[in-house]
């Protein structure tokens, strides 16, 4: 049920005649993704056209509008929910992802690192060379 579409259930049917698509107006067929739609069995009248009914196309961007959860991934086929990465799934697929520029990843951690460790060392160093200098 979305709502704001139709106050009552619509119910799935795969082969649609001679109804139009409340939404966008058009009738149900080639133009609308084929003769499928959601229909009313509430409102159906004596004759299938007065009853109400929404092509697929027409839900499905229903459906995106009111689907406002935030997180969710939005792609071709509709929204995705996401996937929770464990620190362990982080580091694989990092590593899948830099295995082409391996050589050049570790240049740059190796670069990293002995910049840190000079930046950390070279105090006690310098106070060193100014002890022996000063007596």
């Amino acid at each position: 049920l979305i709502p704001g579409l139709h106050e009552h259930k619509l119910y799935f049917s795969a082969d649609v005649r001679l109804s139009v698509c409340k939404v966008c107006r058009e009738r149900v067929g080639p133009k609308t993704g084929g003769y499928m739609a959601f229909q009313c069995k509430k409102c159906e009248g004596s004759r299938r056209m007065q009853g109400f009914s929404v092509c697929l196309q027409c839900y499905r961007k229903q459906l995106a509008k009111t689907d406002t959860s935030e997180g969710l991934l939005r792609g071709d086929k509709g929204p995705r929910a996401p996937v929770v990465y464990t620190p362990a799934m982080y580091l694989r697929r990092t590593i899948r992802l830099i295995r082409p520029f391996m050589g050049v990843s570790l240049l740059a951690v190796v670069c990293v690192t002995v910049t840190q460790l000079s930046r950390v060392f070279i105090p006690s160093y310098q106070g060193k060379v100014i002890n022996a200098l000063i007596p």
